[in-house]
C-alpha cells in the first residue's frame, strides 16, 4: 500500500501535512508527497514559496513526487467530467498527470515495465 499525501504549497496545508506523514509512518505504510495546485512555474527557484515549501516537507522523512501545478485544463475537465488527457491528451495538464502516473506506478511495481502506460 502506497499513501499518496497530497499537499498545497500553502501555509495550513503544510500544518496539517505533518500529522498525515505521521500516521503513514505509523500504519507501516510507504509514502508519497504530491504537491498540487502548485503556480505554473513550481518548481522554478526563484518563485518565492519554492524554498519555504521544501524545508517544510524535507524533514517529513518522505520523497516528494512530481508535482501538480495549477492549469485551465483541470477546472475545464472537471466541468465536462473528464480528465485532463481527454480534453487535452498533448496539453501541459496531462503530460503533469501522466508524469506523476509514471512515479508513482515504479513505487508500486518497481521491477516492472510500465504496465499501463507504455508507449508504442
Amino acid at each position: 500500500v502506497l499513501c499518496l499525501v497530497v499537499v498545497r504549497p500553502h501555509f495550513l496545508d503544510l500544518r496539517a501535512v505533518a500529522s498525515t506523514a505521521r500516521m503513514a509512518r505509523n500504519m507501516n505504510r510507504s509514502g508519497v508527497i504530491v504537491i498540487n495546485q502548485a503556480p505554473p512555474r513550481w518548481p522554478v527557484r526563484d518563485t518565492p514559496m519554492t524554498a519555504p515549501v521544501m524545508n517544510a516537507l524535507r524533514p517529513l522523512g518522505l520523497p516528494i513526487a512530481p508535482g501538480v501545478r495549477m492549469r485551465d485544463a483541470y477546472h475545464l475537465c472537471l466541468g465536462q467530467g473528464q480528465t485532463a488527457q481527454e480534453i487535452e491528451p498533448g496539453g501541459a495538464a496531462a503530460c503533469q498527470i501522466g508524469g506523476l502516473w509514471r512515479y508513482v506506478e515504479g513505487l508500486l511495481w518497481p521491477e516492472m515495465e510500465a504496465p499501463l502506460l507504455k508507449t508504442a
